[in-house]
């Protein structure tokens, strides 16, 4: 629990009580919010985030985003348009007092409301994870954490997540990115590595075949090669890592997370 407890600070902007009567849509939106927020970043403790990690992610100092000079009562211009739908869906910039990052809205409206923009930038997140199935249909062998190396029968942490398929072997591309290696490395024999956005990476082990070359951009679901046994295998599989700043995470719940929680890929 404890590298939950300085996330926390950032979901309290949902627990505030709704305004007076004056404005039900609102209050309904940042219960909604809060809610949603709440989920989201359990699905993120779950693939292994960090509380620091998701507040430098998000950019939000302190993990709170609050201007603390900021008073009850100040007006910081704009409307509340954004937040309840209308216009680009942000409070627009005007002159005004700063609020962090933001100007537009009053103390009152971002006290209870913040709860909005934190799930705008929390699905904006999410989204940019490169969590596209890398073998469509496949099943998971092998999942992310402790587990006894077939091999070596040493206990120790897997990093990634091991696919297998009776069907097309074509290995694919978990979301838009440039490939940074894409050779042989030791152990993992043929392998590709895909950079994404916002310190986002994927690696594909294991190949047969390589389909692309270093410095090549890709898309979601694009082939980068084929399932193979190359380097420290025991069979056909993909070896599949999602890593975060280089720190890796556990790909399965980064897909069960993108997909609202559903269903994604069967285990034999």
């Amino acid at each position: 629990m404890a590298r939950r407890d300085g996330y926390a600070r950032l979901l309290e902007a949902g627990d505030h009580p709704a305004p007076p009567a004056s404005d039900y849509k609102l209050a309904a939106a940042r219960r909604e919010a809060a809610d949603q927020n709440r989920q989201i970043v359990e699905g993120l403790f779950e693939m292994g985030f960090e509380a620091a990690e998701l507040a430098s992610a998000l950019g939000r100092a302190a993990a709170g985003g609050v201007d603390r000079a900021l008073q009850p009562r100040d007006w910081l211009g704009g409307s509340a348009a954004g937040v309840l739908g209308g216009g680009s869906g942000r409070p627009k910039s005007e002159p005004g007092l700063g609020y962090g990052w933001r100007t537009g809205l009053s103390w009152e409206h971002w006290a209870g409301g913040d709860a909005l923009a934190l799930n705008n930038d929390l699905r904006g997140f999410v989204a940019a994870i490169p969590a596209g199935e890398p073998v469509p249909g496949g099943q998971v062998s092998s999942r992310f954490g402790f587990r006894r190396h077939p091999i070596s029968r040493r206990l120790g942490a897997h990093e990634g997540t091991d696919f297998i398929t009776h069907g097309d072997r074509t290995v694919r591309a978990g979301g838009h990115g440039v490939v940074r290696f894409a050779a042989r490395q030791g152990g993992f024999g043929k392998l590709v590595v895909v950079e994404h956005a916002n310190g986002f990476e994927t690696r594909y082990a294991h190949l047969a075949q390589i389909a692309v070359r270093v410095g090549q951009r890709v898309a979601e679901g694009e082939a980068l090669g084929v399932m193979g046994s190359t380097g420290y295998s025991t069979g056909v599989h993909l070896h599949f890592e999602l890593r975060f700043r280089g720190r890796p995470l556990d790909a399965v719940k980064a897909m069960e997370l993108a997909h609202d929680g559903g269903p994604l890929v069967a285990e034999p």
